[in-house]
């Protein structure tokens, strides 16, 4: 197959997955749409791009070159824009600088002093810049745990980036006697010709998936979270307990819990309105997730209600967690408009699993009478049911 057929069927592809991303493109998420944009946007002028290079030869070079650069080096900013904008990162207007660079300089090393071998120079030290920005935004480590296609991507990023780098020192060392990459008699260039399709075609596919994959993780997400204050909900906590209570059985040992109210909450909403409601809700469980890191599980049961699962075999030290958590939330206010803060407390009742504990229920039973017993005594306290 010669060089002319390859970015030919090249393009067909190219085309191909364009298109595909743009018939999907109502079904994404609202998110993910404008970095899905950029992504086809770059990939057709990548697509236009190699279609111009197919038939270098049968036009001017010094027209067709600087054209066909410019759309595939404006598809290379684009991927990285399209991922800095998936990942939530700011877009660098800079970068763009680099498709006028490579168009001038394309037409100054092909109709003014004609090098092949200066245009590929030129062409690699250029791309090197996006296809950088790209990687980094795959495998930042602030993007936590990356996503099966985001590791296809970064492994394709990174070899295209190691690949530039191997084209800037081997067109500077070695003279190339070519001066159309059309030339199938240089390895380099044939690899070349492979490279320019990768990302648009296989890429494209991989960043599909990528979009695909986000919303099915938020789907999951946000049928374990609550949608309020983003800790676990009632489903999460129930198979969790249920998991913890089989194996403490299983290994004859226990766990505790405690039952978290706050104090005087319909009070507050009467007062302040559900609004300032919520804001509170989600004061208290943001206080208590960084009074307890994991692997104790901090979730929502319902309305102002709270469990916690612990992970203690003690009851001393179930105590102390409780108390830990009753003065952080006693300790830190939540701050209302005009510098005002509103007081909240907690009551806290905790129980330590005992074998005797025929199931959940019997268990959280335990640790809500312990908190009536609180909310008799005057509430903001922790308290133990021994049985």
């Amino acid at each position: 197959m010669d060089s002319s057929t390859i970015f030919i069927v090249a393009t067909l592809m190219m085309f191909l997955n364009g298109g595909v991303l743009g018939l999907i493109h109502r079904n994404l998420a609202s998110a993910v749409q404008p970095s899905a944009a950029d992504w086809r946007i770059g990939t057709l002028l990548a697509a236009g791009g190699s279609l111009l290079l197919a038939f270098q030869n049968h036009y001017p070079t010094e027209i067709i070159l600087p054209i066909a650069n410019g759309c595939l080096s404006t598809a290379i900013v684009l991927y990285a824009r399209s991922l800095r904008r998936f990942f939530g990162m700011p877009d660098l207007h800079w970068i763009w600088f680099i498709v006028p660079v490579c168009v001038l300089g394309i037409y100054v090393f092909s109709a003014l002093r004609p090098n092949l071998s200066a245009r590929v120079v030129l062409v690699s030290v250029m791309w090197s810049i996006p296809l950088s920005l790209a990687l980094n935004a795959l495998i930042s480590p602030e993007r936590g745990r990356v996503l099966l296609s985001g590791r296809v991507l970064a492994a394709m990023f990174a070899t295209s980036l190691a690949f530039m780098v191997w084209r800037v020192i081997y067109f500077s060392v070695y003279a190339v006697p070519e001066n159309s990459a059309l030339s199938s008699a240089n390895v380099m260039i044939l690899l070349s010709q492979a490279l320019i399709s990768i990302l648009p075609t296989i890429g494209t596919t991989a960043f599909a998936l990528m979009c695909t994959e986000r919303a099915q993780r938020q789907w999951q997400e946000s049928a374990s979270y609550d949608h309020l204050t983003g800790i676990a909900n009632r489903f999460t906590l129930t198979s969790a307990l249920n998991q913890r209570f089989a194996v403490a059985r299983k290994n004859n040992s226990c766990f505790a819990l405690m039952i978290v109210d706050i104090d005087h909450f319909k009070s507050v909403n009467d007062k302040f309105g559900h609004g300032v409601g919520d804001r509170a809700l989600i004061h208290v469980a943001h206080t208590m997730q960084r009074a307890l890191q994991a692997p104790h599980l901090v979730g929502r049961q319902g309305g102002d209600e709270f469990v916690v699962l612990l992970s203690t075999t003690e009851p001393t030290h179930a105590i102390q967690l409780a108390e830990t958590v009753r003065v952080a939330i006693e300790r830190n206010p939540m701050r209302l408009r005009d510098n005002e803060v509103l007081p909240v407390t907690v009551s806290i009742g905790v129980a330590l699993m005992d074998q005797n504990d025929t199931d959940t229920d019997a268990l959280l039973r335990r640790a809500d009478r312990a908190l009536y017993v609180v909310k008799n005594a005057g509430r903001n306290r922790v308290e133990l049911d021994t049985q």
